[in-house]
């Protein structure tokens, strides 16, 4: 057996490429091995992730195995050498680092410069759950605020209003208030979600002090329509359906309706059993998605719609049985990129995003009819360029415009321009990029004011200046037989920052509240640092630590006339260790991780910051054959430490445990093999999924006087090819 290696270069011959299956990108650099009977060659793809196989006796059909750093290895078999290849390779799902489209703008497979976790949408993650907040809480350092009917979501100590939450990479903080509500993300719209741990403003700009949390739709790999029904406790009962194909313009459709009662039961402040009354939620959602490609040229559109109606029950000491709240968002993103050369990459981002929202409260004493809308508006220019083998760049420019029109702060505005240098420097050893140093620096120059019948008001002009320093040193090479570094440490420093909401800046004046034109951003000044590895293919391991100064932070103080108004004056210190770490075996397997933090201001802990918190996983699999599993069994336990629900640090909630458990069979792959003469089923694909939350029936809350439900059950099923 003649064992060659090839350098690619364009040409006739067995040729193809290999991309990204999520962002459909191309993988440079990758090491495939291709194989036949008595035959055995070895190639590399380039900086485009193109190779080409020239030679005599090519055998007419090959198998191909594919390995790389961040990324699940892969074979093809019995593969036509007459064709031209696209192999498609899928990010690992692991807390390592891995390869992500968020935590750097640079299209490259190398450890990303944040400590990144990639986390997919299993099918018995998701199964039973209102929104997307219990799946973005497999990430260490997560707390989601859970509010009746609106939960919010923050990461490393932040408060929600600094995390910033991105669909596709487009924004979904509202502008009235910086939070995103993740309660109008339904658990179908995600395939997998990114969670960037640690200051982002050198990358995104304004709001990305904790972190970055980015919601990957569903790709489009292969025809598949799929469709699903599930009832649960409370009322609970939802649909989706989905189809999906590839073509001339790949196409994603997907519709979801969800409706549930939420009348659970709940201790109240005398430890009596009470219902929740007014907790009902009713949401609907659609999302198109379509790729198309013509040469070099790369054009994609994504369109998501959702409509909600929900009550607003308000704390347990001030209920409210008849508020309402109505909302409705249209997301629109338009993509083009063009591969200029194998050195040179264009991409252009549009978005615009429409919200509206009312609240409707008819009781006699505290009537109010509010109506909120927000408009979104970005264009953003990413220039991808290698002018050298060991050096890559981005060049970003980006213009983002925010509005609303309220009948709380009238019709305020903020247009951003920014303009982002990231690079990434190799210093290598043969093949291997033994230490990356990653800088990044971003200006954003921020305009405020408020529109009128008589014009326009510009109250304050601004700029901020966002840097990041970081490196990435693995000692150790990877292999075929272990493409994930065995060993990587990473060390950064970052500087990021919060704009104001438009409701700190325009509250309306009353005899109590007025808000405050002239507030600053918040700063803060971060660094962390980790190690971590892979054990063989099957586990994978990290440890962060990670430190923050915060300065500026805006709070509410009464001024001399006993005005509560906001104001730049307060600063926070957060420090805190991550752990987490998985194993994938063939039937049995764990994830999980744990956050040690302390979040204080003047010797005094900050609101809801837990100092521990921690949630694991297990699954058991029974397999037929060691292929796809009949059935499969998650057991997971979370777990939060007691916390202050107020400055004084004068009032606590009480710390709790949760134990969560699913059960789910593959009912056409039990079919088959009981029967196999049924081999028409073999191309169906469906689960029956059982589940318990809150198996030990824990009253809690996690922001005090909201109480949140009890022990629940679902029953789901889902079928699709």
């Amino acid at each position: 057996m003649s064992i060659i290696f090839y350098l690619l270069i364009s040409g006739a011959g067995f040729q193809g490429r290999v991309v990204d299956a999520l962002t459909r990108e191309p993988i440079p650099y990758v090491q495939l091995r291709l194989t036949s009977p008595g035959w055995e060659v070895f190639v590399s793809a380039d900086s485009l992730g193109k190779w080409t196989l020239k030679g005599p006796n090519i055998p007419s059909s090959v198998t191909i195995y594919a390995s790389h750093i961040g990324y699940k290895s892969n074979v093809w078999k019995d593969v036509s050498t007459k064709d031209t290849l696209t192999l498609f390779l899928y990010p690992r799902s692991i807390p390592v680092a891995g390869v992500t489209t968020t935590a750097s703008r640079l299209k490259t497979t190398l450890e990303p410069p944040s400590p990144v976790t990639l986390i997919e949408n299993s099918p018995v993650l998701t199964r039973g759950q209102i929104d997307i907040s219990d799946l973005i809480e497999a990430a260490p350092g997560v707390m989601v605020n859970e509010y009746p009917n609106l939960n919010t979501i923050s990461l490393r100590g932040a408060t929600a209003e600094q995390t910033l939450i991105m669909l596709d990479g487009v924004r979904l903080n509202s502008s009235l208030n910086n939070q995103a509500d993740l309660t109008l993300v339904a658990p179908f719209l995600a395939n997998e979600i990114e969670v960037v741990r640690g200051g982002a403003s050198p990358i995104y700009g304004a709001n990305a002090i904790g972190g970055v949390i980015n919601i990957l739709t569903p790709k489009i790999e292969h025809f598949q329509p799929k469709a699903s029904l599930g009832i649960g406790s409370f009322g609970k009962r939802y649909a989706n359906f989905s189809i999906s194909g590839p073509g001339r313009i790949d196409y994603l459709f997907t519709a979801g309706f969800m409706n549930a009662k939420n009348n659970f039961p709940y201790r109240d402040t005398l430890d009596s059993i009470r219902i929740r009354k007014n907790a009902d939620l009713t949401r609907g959602n659609l999302l198109l998605k379509t790729l198309a490609a013509i040469g070099p040229h790369y054009f994609s559109l994504l369109t998501g719609f959702t409509i909600a109606e929900r009550g607003s029950p308000g704390p347990l000491d001030f209920p409210s049985d008849s508020a309402r709240l109505r909302d409705i968002q249209l997301l629109t993103a338009l993509g083009y990129d063009i591969f200029e050369s194998e050195k040179a990459r264009l991409q252009v981002r549009i978005s615009h995003q429409r919200t509206h929202q009312n609240y409707h409260n008819p009781d006699p004493y505290f009537t109010a009819n509010d109506t909120h809308q927000v408009h979104q508006t970005s264009l953003n220019l990413n220039q991808w360029f290698e002018p050298i083998k060991l050096l890559t760049g981005n060049i970003g420019l980006e213009s983002y415009y925010e509005e609303a029109k309220s009948t709380k702060v009238s019709s305020p505005y903020r247009w951003t321009n920014s303009a982002c240098f990231e690079g990434n420097y190799q210093i290598r050893e043969g093949e291997r990029a033994f230490l990356s140093i990653n800088p990044a620096l971003r200006y954003d120059l921020l305009q405020q004011g408020r529109r009128s019948d008589s014009g326009w008001q510009r109250d304050r002009f601004y700029g901020a200046l966002s840097p990041k320093l970081a490196f990435t040193l693995t000692p150790f090479a990877p292999s075929l037989e272990m493409p994930t570094p065995p060993l990587n440490l990473y060390f950064g420093i970052h500087r990021s920052f919060r704009a104001p909401t438009f409701n700190e800046l325009y509250w309306p004046e009353d005899p109590w509240t007025k808000g405050n034109p002239t507030l600053s951003p918040e700063w803060a000044t971060g660094i962390d640092g980790g190690l971590g590895g892979s054990i063989g293919e099957t586990g994978l391991w990290r440890v962060n630590l990670f430190r923050s100064s915060l300065s500026n932070l805006i709070q509410w103080q009464p001024d001399t006339a006993h005005v509560w108004r906001p104001v730049n004056i307060a600063q926070a210190r957060i420090t805190g260790l991550e752990l987490e770490g998985s194993l994938n075996l063939t039937r049995f397997g764990f994830s999980g991780n744990a956050t040690y933090q302390r979040c204080q201001t003047e010797r005094k802990d900050l609101p809801y910051r837990p100092r521990f918190s921690a949630r694991t996983s297990i699954w058991l699999a029974y397999l037929k054959d060691d292929t796809l599993p009949l059935c499969r069994f998650v057991a997971t336990g979370k777990g939060i430490s007691s916390r202050y629900a107020d400055e004084e640090n004068s009032s606590a909630l009480p710390g709790y445990f949760l134990l969560d458990g699913d059960f789910m069979v593959n009912i056409f792959k039990v079919l088959t093999s009981l029967s196999p003469e049924l081999t028409a089923l073999k191309s169906f694909n469906g689960w029956l999924v059982f589940g318990c939350r809150n198996i030990l029936n824990r009253h809690y809350q996690t922001i005090k006087g909201y109480p949140v439900v009890g022990r629940n059950f679902y029953l789901e099923i889902e079928t699709g090819l």
